[in-house]
């Protein structure tokens, strides 16, 4: 997969698979609320009821439990 950084909507992906920084002000930033890289988010609980990705996503969207480690996909607007 190419390297990208897209937004959607107020949602960030990057895939830096092979992304290399030529120096502090070109790496990425993934201080924001929600936040995608290399394919993966991360939530703090079920994205159904809790965390940062409770009430939003995106098709295709996959973020991981950080308390369990339960991976969830977003499909139809849920999470599953």
């Amino acid at each position: 997969m190419n390297d990208f950084i897209r937004v959607v909507g107020e949602h960030v992906e990057v895939n830096t698979n092979t992304i290399t920084a030529e120096d502090e002000t070109s790496k990425v930033n993934d201080t924001g609320t929600r936040m995608i890289e290399n394919g993966w988010g991360e939530n703090a609980g079920d994205p159904n009821s809790t965390g940062a990705w409770n009430g939003s996503g995106y098709e295709g969207a996959a973020v991981v439990d950080t308390t369990n480690n339960v991976k969830y996909v977003f499909r139809s607007g849920a999470w599953v």
